[in-house]
Order: C-alpha cells, then sequence, then structure tokens
C-alpha cells in the first residue's frame, strides 16, 4: 500500500512539473507549427531581419561597459543623434535569458527608420544564462540604459519581448541612485516601456525547466519579479506609460503575468498609463516578428507612444 501511495505521489509531482514546464514553453501553444518548428522559424526571422536592417541603414557597435556589453544603434544618414527631439528605442530581446542576442535584435528597425528621421534604434546585447545570472544581466540593462541616458539628451522608450519584456518592466524597479542617477531624472526621461508577451514573476521560471541554465536564487526572485514587487509597493519608483502586450495562443502563465500586474497597478495608474493589448491571431514569437511590418497593431501602437 505504501508503494503504491508513494507511487501515486511522484506521479502527482510528475505531472505538476509537466505541467509548469509547459507553461514556461510557449512553443508548444503556437496555432502555426509545432514547438521545434516556431522556435525554428523565429530564429531565422529575427536573423535574417536583422541582418537586413544592417545592409539598408547605419548600424555601429557601441561599448556601454566592458568590451563584451555593447549596443548596436541603427540609424539614417539624416538622423541628428544628438537632438533633444530625437526619440531612442532601446530593444531587449527574449530567450528565456538564455538565448538569441544582439544579431537577432534589430529586426524591428525597418518601421521606424524607414519613415522617420528622428528615431534612433538601439539593440542590446546581454550576457544570456549559463554565463550571466538574473542579477548580472538585470545590472547590465539598467547600465545600459544609463548609458543611452547619458550619451543622449532626447527621451527613450524599452521595448522587449518575453525574457526582454521581464527586463524592459524590470527598469521600474531599479534603484537609480546606485547608477549615479535621480529617480526622478530617470522617470522624466523614460517615455514608455513596452512588453511583448512578458513574464513578471519568477518563481514559475525557477520551478521549471528554464532555471538548468539560469540557476535562479529565491533572492533573485523576490527581487527581480515585478510582480511580486508591486504586491509590496503598489506605486513603481519609474512610474511611466506601459503597454502590456499578449498573444491569442500564448500559455496561460505568461497571459496572467500581464494581466494582474495591470490590475496591481491600478491604484497608482492612471486607467490610460497602462494599455493592455491582445494581439488576436498571434502566438508568442509571431507577436514581435510582425514588429518588421509597418501596419502590424503593435507596430503602430508603439509608433504612437514614440511620438505621442
Amino acid at each position: 500500500h505504501k508503494q503504491t501511495h508513494t507511487h501515486t505521489m511522484t506521479t502527482l509531482v510528475e505531472c505538476a512539473q509537466k505541467e509548469i514546464d509547459r507553461q514556461m514553453s510557449p512553443s508548444q501553444w503556437s496555432h502555426r507549427f509545432d514547438a521545434t518548428k516556431v522556435i525554428e522559424e523565429h530564429c531565422r526571422i529575427l536573423k535574417e531581419e536583422t541582418e537586413k536592417s544592417k545592409s539598408e541603414y547605419i548600424c555601429k557597435r557601441r561599448q556601454y561597459g566592458t568590451e563584451e556589453e555593447v549596443i548596436d544603434t541603427y540609424t539614417t544618414e539624416h538622423t541628428n543623434i544628438d537632438a533633444d527631439e530625437t526619440m531612442h528605442v532601446l530593444y531587449i530581446h527574449g530567450g528565456m535569458w538564455q538565448a538569441l542576442g544582439i544579431d537577432d535584435s534589430g529586426f524591428m528597425v525597418g518601421p521606424l527608420l524607414g519613415k522617420y528621421n528622428n528615431v534612433v534604434v538601439h539593440a542590446l546585447e546581454y550576457f544570456v544564462a549559463p554565463k550571466g545570472s538574473m542579477t548580472v544581466i538585470v545590472d547590465q540593462c539598467a547600465r545600459a540604459v544609463v548609458h543611452l541616458l547619458n550619451s543622449y539628451k532626447g527621451d527613450l522608450v524599452i521595448c522587449g519581448h518575453s525574457a526582454g519584456g521581464h527586463l524592459a518592466v524590470q527598469m521600474q524597479w531599479m534603484d537609480w541612485s546606485k547608477f549615479g542617477l535621480e529617480g526622478a531624472a530617470v522617470e522624466k526621461r523614460i517615455k514608455c516601456i513596452c512588453s511583448v508577451s512578458g513574464l513578471f514573476d519568477l518563481a514559475p521560471v525557477k520551478a521549471s525547466y528554464a532555471n538548468e541554465e539560469l540557476q535562479l536564487t529565491d533572492e533573485e526572485v523576490a527581487c527581480f519579479s515585478p510582480l511580486l514587487s508591486v504586491q509590496q509597493q503598489p506605486t513603481p519608483p519609474l512610474c511611466c506609460k506601459l503597454v502590456l502586450a499578449i498573444a491569442e495562443h500564448e500559455p496561460d502563465e505568461f497571459r496572467r503575468h500581464s494581466v494582474d500586474y495591470k490590475a496591481l497597478l491600478a491604484p497608482s495608474y492612471a486607467e490610460s498609463d497602462v494599455v493592455l493589448i491582445d494581439l488576436e491571431g498571434e502566438d508568442h514569437f509571431s507577436a514581435v516578428e510582425k514588429l518588421r511590418q509597418n501596419e502590424y497593431t503593435l507596430t503602430q501602437l508603439l509608433v504612437e507612444e514614440i511620438f505621442s
């Protein structure tokens, strides 16, 4: 009898583990392709479109820290990068904090630079796991933001997908004095944060297959989960406009994070300052891939936020 009981428990734990892993695997929720194909396609599109951006626009690689800590800055020959009114967009890539990189992060340059001379797009390289821990990655993102604010006069829009959506929103919860800036000064310059399919609670990530590479600590989960931070402190240190986009064909857990985050911010935010947008007909991957298209809902919304 005891053996059966233990076996049942093991099976339940295995089932629970399987479900956690499924919730942390957006590739299993795509309506277009199977899990392998959707990731292959995603990687191909991001890489090819980034190469295309590099051939069509001026791309300069600059350091924001050590020689491996770099940002690709995309401009046109007409861009006045130092003008006050020039808008800067920082893109932070996804990949479960352990895949993709700077060479997959310039795919959405076309619709912004093709039409507007007063926009600069910056693509960020951070150390994906296992090279970088979450503490290192968050610090790199913050230092990249500081570098851009110190290097240019224009305002900044931060946009990220999936793990990058998490990193973008985590910028609301930084102590900027540690980076030599006043919080109020940062708030004035960051116009909007846009998360596409972001994860805001790292507890399920730590409990999933993703943690093999990430090796999250309990302290990192507590410090770097915006969804947990907002439950302790309803007003983030950085209160800027927020766009939270989620795909229709997205894991329930990913959807929950954006929905709950908006709800928990409600007391300290005007309704119109947190936009929750449901991307009908999209999955986790197409939701961001389509930012390379002018007529895509989210591209238009991003342009609106940049110039509002």
